[in-house]
C-alpha cells in the first residue's frame, strides 16, 4: 500500500463517518408547520439541553418503559409508539413514518395550526381522527 492509497482510505473513512449518529426528526413547530431534520445527537442536546441519558430512552433498539421526562428546557416523551422531545417552540419526533405516530402527527398538526390564542383550542372532530367514547359522566373525547 502506497502513501497515496492510505490517505485515500483515510478519506473515505472521513466521509463514511460523517453521517454517523444523524437521525431523521419530524420538527413540528408551535404553528403547526412541519418540517423532516437529519440532526446528530449533540445538536438535540445542545438545542433541548437534554443529556445523552435522556436521549437514549428514544431510542428505538433499546428498550424502556413508557416515560415522561420533565426537564428544564424540554419534556422527553416515550409512550409506545411516540418517541419525541417537546420545547417551549417545537416538538421534534422520532419514527414518525410508523402509521399509529402519523395519525397523532396530523391531529397534532390540525390541533396547533388551527389554535387561536384568543379563542378556545380547536374541538377533537374538526380534526377528523377523535372519536366520543362513553363514559360514567357521558361522553368524553380521545384524542
Amino acid at each position: 500500500m502506497s502513501m497515496g492509497d492510505s490517505s485515500e482510505l483515510n478519506l473515505t473513512s472521513l466521509v463514511k463517518r460523517k453521517g454517523v449518529g444523524t437521525r431523521a426528526w419530524l420538527v413540528v413547530s408551535e404553528l403547526g408547520k412541519s418540517r423532516i431534520e437529519e440532526v446528530g445527537k449533540h445538536s438535540i442536546m445542545r438545542r433541548t439541553g437534554i443529556p445523552v441519558r435522556d436521549l437514549r430512552i428514544l431510542d428505538p433498539a433499546l428498550s424502556y418503559p413508557s416515560t415522561i421526562l420533565g426537564r428544564e428546557r424540554a419534556i422527553v416523551v416515550n409512550l409506545e409508539h411516540v418517541k419525541a422531545i417537546i420545547t417551549a417552540t417545537e416538538m421534534l419526533i422520532l419514527n414518525y413514518k410508523d402509521p399509529s405516530v402519523a395519525t397523532f402527527v396530523s391531529n397534532l398538526e390540525c390541533k396547533l395550526s388551527n389554535f387561536d390564542a384568543s379563542q378556545s383550542p380547536v374541538h377533537p372532530l374538526d380534526c377528523g381522527h377523535s372519536k366520543p367514547i362513553p363514559s360514567q359522566g357521558g361522553a368524553e373525547w380521545v384524542t
